[in-house]
């Protein structure tokens, strides 16, 4: 803590009272640094986001569409809705002396859950039968097709393994003996 004062004087340079406070210089923060996946899936265990200076702060603050979060360096997110983009904004505070804000945005990807569409009673031999995932959303998703015992013989983009569409050729069904596992598919 520093002292300054002042000296008062007239025109006719008569000394008047000596004035004195006293100051303190606090560095303003510089903005910090978010350290974190920026991408995450719903359901994933999260990876905590830790807000970093270089300099020594007073509190760190959170928040997101200006609704305060949580303060303190390491923020663990909670459960979080899948397809949100979430904007979160850091804020560095040496007592009163608020830094620059950081911005960082943290998108939640949805977990894929396709249902498969296509027949599933098939009179053999049948060729080229479609099948297909019904998830709207295929962009930025692969897709893994196996069909036990058969082969895919069609895919309209080349690859099975990237491919929301697939045709298969059914033939010969295999017939269950008596004595044989009941839960095993007939048709493969």
């Amino acid at each position: 803590m520093s002292i300054f004062k002042a000296i008062i004087t007239n025109d006719y340079e008569c000394p008047g009272d000596t004035a004195q406070a006293s100051y303190e210089l606090i560095a303003i923060p510089e903005a910090p640094q978010i350290l974190g996946d920026s991408i995450i899936c719903v359901n994933e265990d999260l990876s905590p986001l830790i807000a970093k200076t270089d300099i020594r702060t007073d509190s760190i603050v959170w928040s997101q569409e200006g609704i305060r979060l949580y303060e303190g360096d390491t923020l663990i997110m909670g459960e979080l809705q899948g397809g949100e983009i979430y904007e979160l904004e850091v804020l560095a505070y040496n007592r009163y002396c608020q830094g620059p804000p950081t911005v960082k945005e943290v998108e939640v990807r949805k977990i894929p859950t396709p249902a498969i569409l296509g027949d599933s009673t098939i009179c053999v031999p049948r060729l080229q039968t479609p099948y297909s995932v019904d998830t709207v959303e295929t962009l930025n998703y692969h897709f893994s097709w196996k069909v036990t015992g058969k082969q895919i013989t069609y895919v309209p983009t080349g690859s099975a393994d990237n491919s929301p569409i697939v045709y298969i050729d059914w033939k010969n069904p295999r017939h269950r003996h008596p004595n044989s596992n009941p839960d095993r598919p007939l048709w493969l």
